[in-house]
């Protein structure tokens, strides 16, 4: 509010209200760097009943504040669990399930799941069949987007060739277009443009095609309505300024770029616009250069709209070296009719280190597609396509196309890797995971993250500690690299019964706690002294198992996690009472100590309720171990919503 008056040039006054009536006002120019401070007598009167603010010359109240009343506000109306497909009773709630879990994701529940049952429920379903339409579209099913769309539409049209509903038509017009069938796509996107949800962004993609066909003055008549309907549609105007560039209309083109920038001063592609008129290359280098995403963005509507040689022109104002950048110009090449500088592109993308190279948009398809088309030697472009389909879901494509990168290079580690996670994720294929997990551990044995997967697929597979702990022994160095494999380690060692030298181990290492990790160590901790503890105890070394208890109560500093109340130890001063007795000394500090209420219900929870019947509190205890049974049959409820469509 003050930066809003410095800027006017205006002055205000502040205002103190009681129950209606002004107690206090004063008139000051206020500004940001200098802080106000008024203290007021209050003088018997309830501060729930004064009003404090800031009131500009006009009398506008810019800011205001009153004590907030306790209890007035109602309160909130719990939500409801999603209910399992099978459990809805109409399609439309279906619908309406999927779609809420579309736009906010649960990951323990699927959208997809609720628009199936209601197809399977009503197999022309236009809302369903459109949710999926739209579903595939976005995950590159083009094929698949069409089939829904069809039958939408097809209910759509069975009245009025010209519905309200128009969403499938523009998800059928633009997977037609990304498929490369133009004349169909443009067609079914003009009935599309039939209503004004879809008008403008229909309107745009007959544009793009009009340009691919070189049809200039239809592609400005497209754009000019397009924006009409959607004022401020850079990328419409980006596109006209590129028209207009093209005939030759130089001035018509800055001057809508420079409308573009004075919109958006981040708006790249007007810039690269620009440096076709002026030469401001160095400066679009030094924006966006640190991220090669940037170009491709810009590359990639270039190629939308078939100007395949701005589109290379832009990506080779970069100064980096980026696979994704060959792979587009190669593209542009083919499209050009140049397939010798495409195979040299393909070939230079494919020598690059692909560390750093991420696709993910539904265009990067068609790019990574083509190259693997024109060129033989093509393992990345495989690898990579196959990374993006499994983002997208396409578990199948992505398998098969992993599949050829080895073929094509045998050594591919990573393509190897990736097999492993989605054999194991989706097909239930436990031994040729762990064929391929071993390949890309033999050809890639510097890389640390590897023997961690590995690891768990060991886990997973039912490998016994002493197994597991030998390949930790083989992969030594790797397993020193990560905290997550050396606390396994840690955790193997006290499954063989080697506490000591668990113990031994977690002195020796400075743990750094990552997100998700936190509790693990300091559980392991507590839990490899107590068992320490009551080896020892049985070995009737009764003082060093009194040394060692006491010790898992005290966390080292190198663990990164610092102890707090919540802590559950209640084992530990359990058994520290047990040896205690064994004794014959007073063990009554250490059971109300493991009788302490922590605030979580644990496994820990059966000590707390053990040593409640040691100081005799019957009830106290039964109570405990009834939390327990409920909290358990909750989580089982719980985590039978995690479910697969069909269960």
């Amino acid at each position: 509010a003050v930066q809003l008056l410095n800027s006017c040039g205006q002055s205000a006054k502040s205002a103190a209200e009681y129950s209606g009536n002004i107690v206090y006002e004063e008139k000051d120019d206020f500004t940001p760097d200098k802080s106000y401070l008024k203290e007021l007598p209050m003088n018997g009167m309830n501060i729930e009943d004064i009003t404090v603010s800031l009131i500009a010359e006009n009398n506008k109240v810019l800011i205001a504040y009153e004590t907030y009343i306790r209890g007035q506000k109602q309160p909130i109306e719990p939500r409801m669990p999603v209910l399992r497909p099978c459990e809805i009773e109409t399609v439309e709630e279906l619908y309406i399930n999927g779609l809420h879990l579309e736009q906010y994701k649960q990951h323990n529940y699927n959208s997809v799941d609720y628009y199936l049952e209601g197809l399977k429920r009503d197999s022309g379903d236009i809302r369903c069949n459109t949710a999926m339409a739209r579903y595939c579209f976005k995950n590159g099913q083009f094929d698949e987007a069409i089939t829904y769309a069809d039958v939408a539409i097809e209910r759509l049209t069975m009245r009025n060739q010209h519905p309200a509903d128009v969403e499938a038509f523009y998800l059928k017009g633009m997977a037609l277009k990304y498929m490369g069938k133009l004349d169909e796509a443009y067609d079914i996107l003009y009935r599309a443009a039939w209503d004004y949800s879809y008008r403008s962004a229909a309107l745009f993609a007959l544009a793009e095609i009009d340009c691919i066909k070189e049809k200039f003055v239809d592609a400005l008549r497209n754009l000019d309505e397009s924006i009409s309907l959607n004022n401020g549609h850079t990328r419409a105007m980006n596109l006209k300024s590129a028209i207009y560039r093209t005939l030759g209309e130089n001035d018509k083109s800055i001057e809508i770029a420079n409308q573009v920038i004075d919109l958006d001063k981040l708006n790249m592609l007007a810039r690269v616009e620009l440096s076709n008129h002026t030469d401001n290359k160095a400066e679009i280098c030094e924006m966006f250069d640190s991220k090669p995403e940037n170009f491709i963005d810009v590359a990639s509507a270039y190629v939308n709209a078939g100007f395949y040689k701005d589109a290379i022109s832009a990506l080779e104002i970069s100064k980096k070296a980026y696979p994704l950048y060959e792979y587009y110009k190669a593209y542009c090449y083919v499209m050009l009719g140049d397939t010798d500088a495409a195979v040299n592109a393909i070939k230079v993308a494919e020598s690059m280190d692909e560390e750093y190279c991420f696709p993910s948009r539904i265009d990067d398809i068609a790019i990574l597609e083509n190259a693997i088309k024109i060129c033989d030697k093509t393992a990345k472009a495989n690898y990579y396509l196959g990374c993006l389909f499994y983002d997208r879901f396409g578990y199948d494509k992505a398998i098969s196309l992993w599949e050829n990168a080895i073929s094509i290079n045998p050594e591919y580690a990573k393509a190897y890797r990736n097999l492993s996670l989605a054999y194991f994720d989706n097909k239930n294929d436990f031994l040729g995971a762990k064929v391929c997990m071993e390949k890309a551990l033999e050809f890639l044995p510097t890389e640390p993250r590897l023997i961690m997967e590995y690891q768990q697929l060991l886990k997973n597979m039912d490998y016994s500690p002493e197994k597991r702990l030998e390949m930790y022994e083989k992969y030594n160095d790797l397993m020193l690299k990560r905290d997550d494999c050396y606390l396994d380690k840690i955790t193997l060692k006290c499954l063989v019964g080697d506490y000591g030298e668990a113990i031994d181990m977690a002195k020796k290492r400075r743990f750094h706690i990552y997100e998700g990790g936190e509790g693990k160590l300091t559980k392991q901790h507590a839990w490899m002294h107590v068992l320490y503890g009551n080896e020892l105890t049985e070995a009737g070394e009764y003082d060093k198992a009194e040394e060692i208890y006491k010790n898992g109560i005290n966390m080292p500093k190198s663990y990164g996690e610092a102890k707090t109340f919540f802590n559950q130890e209640a084992h530990i001063f359990y058994y520290l009472g047990q040896l205690l007795e064994k004794q014959g000394k007073d063990a009554k500090a250490c059971y109300e100590e493991a009788a302490v209420y922590k605030a979580a219900v644990s496994e820990l929870s059966l000590f707390r309720a053990l040593a409640l019947r040691k100081l005799n509190k019957f009830a106290e205890a039964r109570k405990v171990l009834e939390e327990m049974l409920a909290t358990a049959e909750n989580f089982v409820k719980g985590n039978l919503k995690m479910y697969k469509y069909g269960d």
